[in-house]
């Protein structure tokens, strides 16, 4: 630990003088990793993290590494803060579907703040309107009329899909 706690100070030390961001970056996710893994500071680590995110913020990867550290911290706030930014920058399509379903079930079960899941999962609907994931935790979220307006909608969006991609509808038919 001492050899840690002498290296962490002379990284620490070198970033604030060093001149090139890029070469900065570098040493700050050493120092992410050195304290996440090797000392096992994780609030540090996600302190740290947040310093490289501050220079790159339209870094997916990073964004990525941001979720998974925060979430072994139990920084849900940060966790949430990142998977916002992931959506943002994914803009619109399944893998932004993915996103916002990823980040409300962190608002709905670690924040409690079901509104704000509610708001995650419609901006997930309306990036892939076929994710039937994202419309059933919807629907688990609204009361009872709009939850079946939604579901009916879904269900006639499904079809018209089916229908395009030239595939026969199913129906249900009585024996």
């Amino acid at each position: 630990l001492g050899d840690t706690t002498t290296a962490l100070a002379l990284w620490r030390r070198y970033v604030e003088v060093e001149p090139r961001a890029e070469r900065r970056a570098e040493v700050e996710l050493t120092l992410t990793r050195v304290l996440s893994e090797d000392t096992g500071d994780l609030a540090g680590a996600v302190e740290q993290l947040a310093k490289v995110i501050e220079h790159s913020p339209d870094d997916l990867a990073l964004h990525e590494r941001m979720v998974g550290l925060a979430t072994r911290a139990g920084d849900f706030t940060r966790v949430a803060s990142s998977l916002r930014e992931m959506g943002r920058l994914r803009g619109s399509g399944p893998e932004r579907a993915r996103d916002e379903l990823r980040l409300a079930a962190v608002l709905r079960d670690k924040v409690r703040d079901k509104a704000a899941a509610r708001l995650a999962l419609d901006r997930g609907r309306k990036a892939d309107p076929l994710n039937l994931e994202v419309i059933r935790e919807l629907a688990d979220l609204l009361e009872a009329g709009p939850r079946a307006q939604l579901l009916a909608s879904a269900a006639a969006r499904r079809c018209r899909a089916v229908a395009a991609a030239g595939r026969p509808a199913l129906t249900a038919s009585a024996p």
